[in-house]
């Protein structure tokens, strides 16, 4: 990752990863650790690096871990950061938002914005994703921070857990709208490393898409987003992709490194025939590991029309 430069006048989101401590056990976890020490940062650490993000031209603070929520201090650095002139965000399981009154508390200490994980219709599907009971916990937390004026993002990781399910998401979803479902291929670090079989062919991630797409247009209040593709694999890339560029972050520092980093797409790779397509300059790539893990994978050129009648 690059260093990241501040840049006058801008006012975007910095996320602030504050550790590792979580009460779920998602399989595709990005912070999972094996065999080392899981430290989650100090208070006064957590408000220093608020103030540097402040100093470096961000408008909000996105909190993550882990689970942010379970933190004691959470409505603290909220409240911290709202002195300082930052509203906030959070990236959460959403278990603890269905506690009473405590997004009401979140709200009042500048939270603006929520992303909330949601990876089935049922409890079996759901739980089966974060290794825990939790179907419930989440559908409360959704049900009591869709009540706030907070902007609302609820992501979906695609797995073949759930793939088969989108249409019967979309319809739990909605009950929460106004929001952004995003639906994000995993990223393959951290656990899902050893999981790989339960990850889907970048291929037939695209066909659920596809069919989600053509077969329900969604309901009023509730735009879709999908990460980890490719211009290739999604019809309409351009207007559908949502990664953290397009959800505004300029600077991310995970917990256990000395400073802020710009945000970069992750480990992707193209392959030699993509240089025939028309949008090879600006394609993402995919995720190395599913060209590794999926040697069938089709990546098919797209032909420019226009560019071809020129010639």
């Amino acid at each position: 990752m690059e260093i990241f430069e501040e840049k006058a006048g801008e006012k975007t989101k910095a996320l602030l990863r504050l550790g590792y401590t979580c009460n779920n056990n998602c399989f595709f976890c990005h912070s999972y650790r094996t065999g080392e020490e899981k430290t989650d940062l100090e208070t006064e650490e957590c408000e220093r690096r608020i103030a540097l993000a402040a100093k470096a031209g961000a408008g909000t603070v996105v909190f993550s871990g882990g689970e942010p929520t379970i933190r004691k201090d959470i409505l603290h650095l909220c409240r911290y950061a709202k002195s300082i002139g930052l509203k906030s965000g959070i990236i959460t399981n959403g278990r603890m938002l269905g506690y009473k009154g405590f997004c009401e508390k979140l709200h009042l200490a500048g939270l603006n914005y929520a992303l909330v994980s949601l990876h089935g219709d049922n409890e079996e599907t759901h739980d089966l994703h974060v290794g825990t009971s939790a179907f419930s916990q989440t559908l409360a937390g959704l049900t009591e921070i869709a009540r706030l004026p907070v902007s609302l993002v609820v992501n979906t990781v695609l797995t073949k857990l759930n793939s088969d399910r989108l249409e019967n998401m979309l319809a739990v979803i909605s009950k929460f709208a106004p929001l952004r479902w995003k639906i994000s291929l995993p990223e393959p670090r951290g656990a899902i490393l050893s999981r790989m079989n339960l990850t889907l062919n970048p291929n037939d991630a695209a066909s659920s898409v596809s069919k989600l797409l053509s077969s329900k247009k969604p309901p009023s209040g509730v735009s879709l987003g999908f990460d980890g593709f490719t211009p290739c694999l999604l019809e309409d890339y351009f207007a559908l992709n949502d990664d953290f560029f397009t959800h505004g972050f300029s600077m991310v520092w995970y917990a256990d490194e000395d400073r802020f980093y710009t945000p970069d797409r992750g480990n992707r790779n193209l392959r030699q025939t993509c240089q025939e397509c028309a949008y090879y300059d600006v394609c993402p790539g995919i995720y190395a590991e599913y060209l590794f893990h999926y040697p069938d994978l089709k990546l098919i050129p797209k032909v420019d029309h226009n560019r071809m009648s020129d010639e």
